[in-house]
């Protein structure tokens, strides 16, 4: 919406700014020590003591078919989001109408993610996983049935797609949290969010690609597949019965 408003440059110093403004915070944060580590910081400084704890994240029972769910969960979501302001470009979406959906989407879907922090508490973790997973594939759908002739469908499939992320990306997070050792936790949580990012960039790299040979419908599509795909590995999935020590 800036950009149509005020133009590139302007929008890009007004976010340079915005960004400056919140940094203010941050370098007046005094970071409280810690008090009484398990570990000395002699032993924490050794690079064998890191590889130690990256090996010994990985080496618990279980965690093989979590990271199958880790690394597939949100490449679906990532690799259909990429095209949907692209698609919206080339059906005519002018910056600001773009800029209006966005807006109220994201919205949408923080709502939905406050909702899945209170649905979160009496749902199972499976059950939280498999039916948002689902949500998040047939948001897909939707865009695929927009992308194939239904244009006037694209508000409601839009907010649907927003909400059914804010809902899975909640009940993966949650998850992560369950795998996350006692005064590890930070660490493994960071391990577990670069490893599904990372899967997540990489499919997003090859959006633009996927929706030229495809066009946009297919791609849709394809993204609704990949969704889906992972929910298949979820089924088989053994949730940790409490985090893990």
């Amino acid at each position: 919406m800036a950009n149509d408003w005020i133009g590139w440059r302007a929008s890009l110093w007004l976010l340079a700014g915005t960004v400056a403004l919140l940094l203010i915070p941050v370098a007046l944060f005094r970071e409280p020590l810690e008090t009484s580590p398990s570990t000395p910081a002699a032993e924490r400084a050794s690079r064998h003591w890191w590889w130690r704890q990256w090996q010994g994240f990985w080496r618990r029972p279980g965690l093989l078919l979590w990271v199958v769910i880790l690394l597939g969960y949100k490449v679906g979501d990532g690799f259909g989001t990429r095209m949907i302001k692209p698609f919206l470009v080339d059906q005519g979406w002018s910056q600001a109408a773009i800029g209006r959906l966005d807006l109220v989407a994201s919205l949408t879907g923080l709502l939905a993610a406050a909702l899945a922090g209170l649905l979160m508490l009496w749902l199972s973790r499976k059950a939280a996983l498999i039916g948002f997973g689902v949500l998040q594939a047939l948001a897909f759908v939707g865009w695929w049935a927009v992308a194939a002739g239904a244009a006037g469908w694209v508000w409601p499939v839009a907010l649907f797609e927003q909400f059914a992320d804010g809902l899975s990306t909640v009940a993966l997070f949650v998850v992560m949290m369950d795998y996350c050792r006692r005064d590890r936790e930070g660490g493994d949580y960071t391990l577990q969010a670069s490893v599904y990012l990372m899967a997540v960039g990489l499919f997003t790299l090859g959006s633009g690609f996927s929706a030229s040979a495809l066009g946009y419908a297919g791609h849709f599509l394809l993204a609704a597949g990949l969704g889906g795909l992972v929910i298949i590995a979820a089924l088989f999935w053994r949730p940790p019965p409490q985090r893990l020590g």
